[in-house]
This record gives structure tokens, C-alpha cells and sequence, in this order.
């Protein structure tokens, strides 16, 4: 007769080794996925930030441009002047586009200003004919520093004061979060306007 040999029977299971290093490699995964997703959140909501500034930036400017491209001249009254220094710049506007305005017709006069107040860039409005009183809106945020240059012709100065002419261009930088953006504004030439 034949004699059986007795083999161990083979465990199905797994080693408490091989459970260790499993749970190594699942825990260094987590942990990489976890770090990966939060740094994920964090740009997404800096990419959010920069992009609602960068909205706010973009209609402060278009706002000014607006401004700008409604300014007028109102000879013989010196409190309205076209003025500005490096960080401030007030002027007379009419209300509307400028292009419609024609002799004879009553657009609504304003004073208008800009300047930075409190780390935002303010907009000051006083109605000086026709409806509405005075506003004031603020843009933006974290705004460091706000610079005008204005021009006659291709001659830039770092002020001006006229009531006799509109500069060429204004060139705006406005320095936000220690970045600086640039635009340059041109107006009409020629508008005037009657008080």
C-alpha cells in the first residue's frame, strides 16, 4: 500500500505582511488624492477672485472710458474744469453718449471724479443739470495705487487744468493685488457744452 505523503494545506487568506503593505500603498494614495483635490480648491477659488477683479477692473474701465468719452468743456466756469494730478482726475460729462449730444439739445450736465479711497477705486457723481443728485460707486479691491497721464496730442504731462480744451488721451494705470493694468483713453475733440 501506498503510503500518503500529508501536505499543509495552502491558507486562501492573506499575510498580516501583505495586509500591512497593502494598507501602506491605499493610505499614501488617500493621502496624495486628498492633497491633490484640496490644492485643486484652492486655485479654483484664486482663479475665481482674480477673475471677479479682473471683472471689476474691466468695468471700472469701461466705466471711465464712458466717462471720458462724454467729457465736455464748459468755458467760463473754472469749478468745472477738466482736472487731474497722478491720482486724481475730475471732469464734466453729459449724461448719454456724447456723439448724440447736438446744439440745442438739454443732455443732462454732471461732475464727475475719480480717485482711490480706502483701497478701491472710487467714482464720484454730481448732477449739475437735469435729473438725479450725486452718487458715488466704488471698483474693485486691494487697489494700491491709481495714476493718470494725460495727453495733448503725443505730449504727455502729469497734470492738467483747462477750460478751454479736453486732452488728447488719458493714459490710465491702476495698480491692483501688486499687479498693474493699463488702458489709454481717448476723447472726443471738441465738445462743448453751455451751463
Amino acid at each position: 500500500m501506498k503510503r500518503l505523503r500529508h501536505r499543509p494545506l495552502r491558507s486562501s487568506g492573506i499575510t498580516l505582511a501583505e495586509l500591512l503593505v497593502a494598507s501602506v500603498i491605499l493610505t499614501i494614495t488617500l493621502i496624495g488624492a486628498v492633497q491633490a483635490s484640496r490644492s485643486a480648491l484652492v486655485a479654483s477659488a484664486r482663479m475665481d477672485r482674480e477673475g471677479q477683479m479682473n471683472g471689476q477692473i474691466r468695468d471700472a474701465f469701461e466705466t471711465l472710458g464712458r466717462d471720458l468719452r462724454c467729457a465736455v468743456v464748459v468755458e467760463g466756469n473754472s469749478q468745472m474744469n477738466f482736472t487731474g494730478q497722478s491720482a486724481t482726475m475730475s471732469f464734466a460729462t453729459l449724461s448719454g453718449d456724447a456723439t448724440a449730444w447736438h446744439p440745442g439739445a438739454q443732455p443732462a450736465l454732471r461732475c464727475v471724479s475719480y480717485s482711490v479711497t480706502d483701497g478701491k477705486l472710487t467714482r464720484s457723481e454730481i448732477a449739475l443739470s437735469g435729473p438725479g443728485g450725486s452718487h458715488t460707486s466704488a471698483f474693485g479691491a486691494g487697489v494700491a495705487g491709481l495714476a493718470f497721464q494725460f495727453y495733448k496730442g503725443t505730449n504727455p504731462g502729469q497734470e492738467w487744468n483747462s477750460d478751454k480744451e479736453l486732452p488728447t488721451a488719458v493714459d490710465v494705470s491702476l495698480s491692483v493685488n501688486g499687479i498693474s493694468h493699463h488702458t489709454l483713453l481717448r476723447l472726443p475733440a471738441g465738445t462743448r457744452a453751455e451751463e
